[in-house]
């Protein structure tokens, strides 16, 4: 299995930081759950050339719904969704002096996997006179399970001259307009710290 693009040593630094500070406001929305449509999560690690960045988003915030691909609009929705969120290079600017190149990139959703879940139920509706009580349970959790999509990016960069790099201009916000905030957490040669970008407020300083 192909292991994250993130270091383990740097997601467990990252996991043991707490949240940016929220207001009243966001604190209440986090209270109904980490999924909250608008709002989307930003990993950043950086150890001498290397850049690691992971975004986790709501599908809602980048494809516009959160189930199977029901019809071709819908597809080619998703499918344009993830061409973009692989273009790293289009979505994360670090400081242009520090000469950082896209490495590698990793896309996964249950989004993904979910198009070809469908199909298969839907094979299994042969026998639905058989088993039709059955069938509407599976459908009731698979309509659950797809109810939170998430859709998860990991990317690489490799800078030239990582003395340089003190930012990063993040255009998550201009790609997909549904992202309202990137709650940031990040660790860094100089330190370990969080951040909250909008679409106001996009530049993510090192």
């Amino acid at each position: 299995m192909k292991k994250p693009l993130i270091a383990c040593a740097a997601v467990v630094a990252l996991g043991a930081l707490g949240p940016p500070a929220l207001s009243s406001e966001e604190e209440s929305h986090r209270g109904h759950g980490a999924h909250v449509h608008g709002l989307g999560k930003l990993d950043l690690a950086q150890e001498g050339p290397e850049l690691h960045l992971r975004l986790d988003s709501p599908a809602a915030n980048l494809v516009g719904f959160e189930h199977a691909p029901r019809d071709a609009a819908q597809r080619a929705a998703l499918e344009q969704a993830m061409a973009a969120l692989k273009d790293g290079a289009a979505l994360f600017a670090p400081t242009p002096a520090a000469r950082c190149t896209l490495a590698e990139v990793s896309v996964a959703s249950g989004l993904l996997g979910s198009e070809e879940g469908g199909e298969s139920r839907q094979a299994g509706h042969d026998h639905e006179h058989e088993h039709e009580h059955e069938h509407e349970h599976e459908h009731e959790h698979a309509d659950d399970s797809q109810t939170h999509a998430d859709i998860a990016a990991e990317y690489r960069f490799r800078c030239e001259h990582p003395e340089e790099l003190k930012e990063v201009r993040v255009m998550v916000f201009e790609r997909f307009p549904a992202t309202e905030r990137l709650d940031v957490q990040m660790v860094t040669e100089r330190g370990a710290g969080g951040a909250a970008l909008t679409r106001e407020s996009s530049v993510l300083r090192l």
